[in-house]
């Protein structure tokens, strides 16, 4: 967020956040995710960036790509992020990794 499918995403301190949101799943939003040949499970990672204030780090910068995967090999919106992020007082924002299982 922010995105077309959700306007503003607030998190308190402390306070668990569940994806997808009640809002996703009201506007029956669906994702969907499949497994390498041959495998039964696998460990996937996103990566949560969080701002005490809303911030459009890259607006008008990417097109809108909700809920898609990048190419790998294109690394100018991690460095787009990495500038954006860079440019704000390391007080006013948050990152971590969360790592969830797909399996069959």
């Amino acid at each position: 967020a922010p995105n077309k499918y959700e306007a503003e995403l607030r998190a308190k301190h402390g306070e668990e956040l569940l994806f997808p949101t009640e809002s996703l799943l009201q506007q029956r939003v669906k994702l969907r995710t499949w497994l390498m040949p041959n495998t039964k499970q696998s460990t996937e990672k996103i990566k949560v960036i969080a701002t005490r204030q809303p911030v459009a780090l890259l607006k008008g910068q990417v097109s809108e790509a909700v809920f898609k995967e990048y190419n790998p090999k294109d690394t100018a919106l991690l460095l787009d992020l990495m500038r954006a992020l860079a440019a704000l007082d390391p007080a006013d924002w948050i990152e971590t990794t969360v790592t969830y299982e797909v399996r069959k």
